[in-house]
């Protein structure tokens, strides 16, 4: 689909080798696409001060085949598929083991996918608690995701809510053009 990448950079192509940080919010990716033209735009100023370059807006047709939605849930045979070895670091960074939690029975439920739990808990466990966001983007590329879809404004306290994707491969993201933000 058609999202918006705000940047203070000019360039013909997303390139593999500038991807972002790697404990980035959510794991990164290549780039951070918004759907919300406006929100591009808040960007490429936002990064041209930063840079000193000029202020561009990038219209991208991105293809993700395989989404990992924060807002899913995922319980059975999905949550099963998903879940890494180490049940017991994912299950205190998904913020399952609480004061009187009883950790035999919540990783008895975790291997039994009789767990409810939405796409943030996931990735939160992946990343033990956000703190390896890149272990959990590795972990969701092996399990066969190409991108990632999370409610953006959250992270940044943005009064706009809009949706933010995810590529985790440079050639998924196709610009169909650029406009200078004035």
């Amino acid at each position: 689909g058609t999202v918006y990448h705000g940047s203070g950079s000019y360039f013909e192509k997303f390139d593999q080798g500038k991807a972002r940080i790697v404990n980035d919010f959510y794991g990164s990716g290549v780039a951070y696409f918004t759907s919300d033209l406006k929100v591009g735009i808040t960007y490429a100023k936002s990064m041209a001060k930063k840079s000193g370059g000029e202020p561009l807006v990038y219209i991208v047709d991105i293809k993700i085949r395989n989404l990992f939605d924060v807002d899913d849930v995922f319980s059975g045979k999905d949550l099963i598929d998903i879940l890494p070895d180490d049940l017991d670091s994912f299950a205190r960074g998904a913020g399952l083991m609480g004061l009187n939690s009883d950790q035999y029975r919540v990783i008895g439920d975790l291997k039994a996918g009789k767990m409810k739990l939405t796409g943030d808990q996931v990735f939160k466990g992946l990343s033990k608690g956000m703190n390896t966001t890149a272990k959990a983007r590795e972990h969701l590329i092996s399990k066969g995701y190409d991108g990632l879809r999370y409610n953006g404004g959250l992270n940044m306290g943005m009064a706009t809510k809009h949706d933010v994707y995810l590529i985790y491969n440079a050639k998924n993201a196709k610009i169909l053009k650029r406009k200078k933000v004035p």
